[in-house]
């Protein structure tokens, strides 16, 4: 329990990277439902079908893998960093005392 302890008093410096990568997440969640919202009335069945729909389906159905895929490289890639940095800092710290 004590290596716990000491690991989040560690990450609690990098707060700010911690927030950024949890509002990261929220992005992926919310291109997920997006994704989900969009494609439900293609699966339904469209009633309406123009050239102008399916346009505007197609680029918001790419704006929704685009928020999936930042929202996980940024959330990803600032986890890990938090994470080595926290070893790295905890490393130093053994080797000094």
């Amino acid at each position: 329990m004590r290596e716990l302890t000491q690991l989040l008093q560690s990450a609690r410096a990098y707060r700010g990277r911690i927030i950024a990568a949890l509002v990261a997440m929220v992005v992926y969640a919310a291109g997920s439902g997006l994704l989900a919202w969009l494609l439900k009335p293609i699966v339904d069945g469209l009633t309406a079908v123009t050239e102008q729909n399916v346009r505007d389906v197609a680029l918001l159905i790419l704006l929704a893998y685009f928020l999936k895929g930042a929202g996980s490289y940024v959330s990803s890639f600032l986890m890990a960093d938090v994470g080595q940095r926290v070893v790295l800092a905890a490393h130093r710290d053994d080797r000094a005392g």
